[in-house]
């Protein structure tokens, strides 16, 4: 048996060949055997990357060990040849401590990076097989941006041409802009130095409140061909807010009865400010007979609490006065303070006990005033119900939207709650606040989710837009078109987009890699500026709430001329008579030609094409007019008949499309025709 093609253990791994011996008698007889192959493996495929490239993006404050992402490399060899292993190649310089790759393709930050040395790093990853064979894939690494709140106007962010590898000229062609998703444009482009500048001054609180980290993210859109680049922006915080308490004075009355471990629990201060500029300690003074405590009830805030150390004497001292003080982590701290007063009054030995620890409620947004949240139900051995002061809602960011009716125990909406102003697109929106009982301390935790209303249109920035599109564009071509916004979210919010009328154009949404979609008029039948110079769309957006509502934005379109269209003169043939004695200069006839396209493309040049001897040197025509003058003396005994042919061309170089035929001069008795061509 002896082999006559390659064998391909990746293609085939197992044959079945059937060997028969015949022998010559009459009639024939055979015999046969069954031969069954295996194609034993040898390395003969090199691990292949599912990806040539592979980008990554990564904060430069990151810590050592921070996963930055994944590359894979297949084999098609069979065990060992086919264990796959990688290894770091031939990098920038000065990368082989900064970054390692682990055995399962895990590329991991080893060392720290620094934007303002390097924005983006090209790592060469190889994939190696037991045998040798190797692929390569390069793996490329974006620093973000990242700047502090409060920087000037005008301020530099980023050299983006050079992050992103483009030019000016190309930034220029491609009519590069910012594009956001809200269209709140806080960085602009500068096209002719190719960087981003800050477009307003950024306070990152009012931008984030306590979200982190604060960033803002846009896109940078280029035309022909259209080109999306993502790009992030760190907004940092800068210690710009001292912690600040609602109230400047609390009130406590306590009884000289109470006992040395009572807790009182205070207002907390608030800093607007994060990390490490934000709240992290308070101090209260005198404190010879209160100490703090700070306990975590949930929801990630944190109660303060005055805890009585000493007992309290009302004949020594009826009224104390303390100052509680919190202080920021910032450099330099920021503090803010409260004035705490406190009577010393006898012991209510009675306290009201709530009947549940945890409570949760649902309302829709713009609910009326006075609106039913839920019943908060206690009970006191006193007289069985809630009295005034003894229980109140505890939370500042709360206190204007609910208050709680003692005697009914029920929890009212104090003012309208507009849910789009409260928590934007971030969903579900609660608010969560304490009801608290106080001697001794009881909380009782209340959850409000505020669901969302079909009460916000999508809308567009602009009320119409303009385009400027050549008859030449082909099927296909594309046009960004501005997104709309709609504040609501889920079912009422934004869904899909219509354009009418659809003759010539379709919108279409394309998917982004944040979850975002650009939408995009594509270009579905040939454009004629002939029958329609200009076009009005309609871009209707529509969300998916009960009512539906709608928003609209005008799309005028200007469709430019291009050179399609030839002269075509107005008759084929042109007859006209001239006298013997007719006096030199004299005009003898008008040809006239029209162009249905516009500017240059349509501007008319008339020449004689070719004239018959006998007419040589007697006739000359207008480039302009297509006027026909006698520049010579005709004599009739000489010649009767002339014939001229007369072209018409545009600034393109079309020319009239009727066919050879000329115009003819008749020179008898007093008569002359003339015939166009081209």
């Amino acid at each position: 048996m002896i082999l006559q093609k390659s064998l391909d253990r990746e293609k085939q791994e197992y044959a079945s060949l059937l060997l028969t011996a015949v022998d010559g008698g009459e009639p024939q007889r055979s015999g046969t055997m069954q031969i069954h192959i295996t194609v034993l493996d040898v390395n003969d495929n090199a691990p292949v990357f599912t990806q040539t490239v592979y980008k990554a993006e990564i904060k430069e404050n990151s810590v050592n060990g921070t996963v930055i992402t994944k590359v894979s490399a297949s084999d098609a060899d069979k065990g060992s040849n086919g264990e796959v292993s990688y290894v770091i190649g031939n990098s920038m310089r000065g990368l082989s401590n900064v970054f390692v790759i682990m055995e399962d393709g895990h590329l991991v930050l080893n060392a720290p990076v620094d934007y303002e040395k390097a924005q983006k790093y090209e790592i060469y990853v190889e994939a190696v097989d037991r045998g040798g064979l190797s692929d390569s894939s390069k793996v490329i690494i974006d620093v973000s941006y990242s700047i502090p709140e409060e920087m000037a106007k005008g301020s530099f962010v980023g050299n983006i041409a050079q992050d992103l590898g483009l030019d000016t000229l190309r930034l220029k062609s491609g009519r590069a802009r910012v594009f956001t998703r809200d269209n709140t444009a806080y960085i602009e482009l500068n096209s002719e130095r190719g960087i981003l500048l800050l477009k307003e001054r950024i306070d990152r609180e009012a931008l984030c409140g306590q979200m982190t980290p604060c960033a803002l993210h846009f896109q940078i859109l280029l035309e022909n061909p259209m080109e999306f680049y993502s790009v992030t922006v760190e907004i940092t915080d800068i210690n710009d807010n001292p912690p600040t308490f609602i109230t400047n004075e609390a009130h406590f009355n306590i009884s000289e009865s109470a006992l040395s471990g009572t807790a009182f629990v205070l207002d907390r201060a608030t800093d607007l400010d994060v990390g490490e500029n934000s709240l992290k300690a308070y101090a209260l003074k005198p404190s010879d007979i209160f100490s703090l405590k700070i306990n975590n009830p949930g929801q990630g805030s944190k109660n303060v609490e005055m805890v009585l150390n000493a007992p309290l004497d009302r004949e020594k001292n009826e009224h104390l006065r303390l100052v509680l003080t919190a202080v920021d982590g910032g450099e330099p701290r920021m503090t803010g303070t409260m004035q705490i007063q406190i009577n010393v009054l006898d012991a209510n030995d009675n306290a009201p006990v709530f009947t549940q620890p945890v409570y949760k409620a649902f309302i829709k947004e713009n609910a009326p005033v006075g609106t039913v949240v839920g019943t908060v139900t206690a009970t006191d051995a006193d007289d069985g119900r809630l009295k005034s002061g003894k229980a109140r809602i505890f939370s500042p960011d709360t206190d204007d939207y609910f208050e709680l009716n003692n005697d009914r125990g029920v929890l009212l909406i104090k003012n309208r709650i507009d849910r789009e102003a409260l928590c934007g697109q971030t969903t579900p929106c609660a608010l969560h606040f304490q009801i608290i009982l106080e001697n001794p301390m009881e909380f009782y935790s209340v959850t409000v989710e505020i669901t969302d209303i079909n009460d916000n249109p999508p809308s567009f920035e602009k009320n119409d837009v303009k385009f400027k599109i050549s008859e030449s564009a082909v099927r296909g071509a594309k046009f960004i078109l501005d997104r709309a916004v709609d504040p609501d979210v889920g079912l009422n919010g934004l869904q899909t987009y219509k354009l009418e009328p659809s003759g010539n154009f379709v919108v279409k949404l394309h998917d982004q890699a944040d979850g975002t979609n650009n939408v995009e008029m594509i270009l579905d039948k040939p454009l004629d500026r002939e029958k329609h110079e200009y076009l009005s769309l309609i871009l209707t957006a529509l969300d998916g709430g009960e009512p539906q509502m709608t928003g609209t934005m005008q799309i005028l379109i200007t469709v430019l001329d291009v050179n399609d269209n030839a002269p075509v003169f107005t008759q084929s043939i042109y007859e006209a008579s001239i006298r013997e004695n007719l006096a030199v200069g004299t005009t003898v006839m008008r040809v006239t030609a029209t162009d249905a396209d516009h500017g240059s493309n349509g501007r008319i040049t008339y020449s004689i094409s070719s004239i018959l001897d006998n007419a040589r040197g007697l006739f000359e025509v207008n480039g302009e007019s297509g006027e026909i003058r006698l520049i010579g003396n005709v004599d009739y005994e000489k010649a009767r008949t002339f014939q001229i042919n007369i072209r018409a061309s545009d600034d393109g170089g079309l020319v009239d499309s009727l066919g050879h035929e000329s115009a003819r001069v008749y020179f008898c008795l007093c008569f002359m025709t003339l015939q166009s061509s081209y």
